[in-house]
């Protein structure tokens, strides 16, 4: 059994900040296409000035896409993840379990590591490894053998 508890550094707090907003760069842009796509058949049924909302609906995208900073990024975040051979118990901001055969891979950064899973995905599960309370790393890296990719993080505090 692994388990990791604590407050998450200033590091991995950013990279979960820019994770989110990766997110919802992608979703955003799903998400409002069947409104571009329906003004856009309005309006060669109707009108051709209803295009004019074509580029504000974009400029709405675009607008909140680059507003998405939350201000308060950096505020107290804790971790408290317990991992056993079936389930992983996931506490961030909410509560959550997963099985350990759900896991896809994880990403090592250095200094901390990211859960991705199988669908349904979920992102932005980090755990920091100086956040390890019960086990070592060796048994962790032993546990998740084959699953773990290791990177370098492009961050910059």
């Amino acid at each position: 059994m692994f388990k990791f508890d604590g407050e998450l550094s200033t590091v991995s707090k950013l990279y979960d900040v820019k994770q989110g907003q990766k997110m919802f760069a992608i979703v955003l842009p799903i998400g409002m296409s069947p409104l571009i796509i329906f003004n856009i058949l309005l309006a060669f049924n109707t009108s051709l000035l209803l295009l004019i909302f074509v580029p504000v609906i974009l400029g709405v995208i675009v607008s909140a896409i680059c507003l998405c900073i939350p201000k308060d990024w950096n505020k107290t975040r804790t971790c408290h993840i317990e991992i056993n051979e079936k389930f992983m118990k996931i506490e961030l901001e909410s509560r959550f379990e997963r099985a350990t055969e759900d896991v896809k891979k994880v990403l090592d950064y250095g200094e901390f590591y990211e859960f991705r899973f199988y669908f349904p995905w979920c992102f932005g599960v980090i755990c920091q490894k100086d956040l390890l309370v019960e086990g070592t790393i060796e048994e962790f890296e032993q546990f998740f053998d084959g699953k773990i990719v290791r990177k370098k993080l492009k961050l910059k505090v």
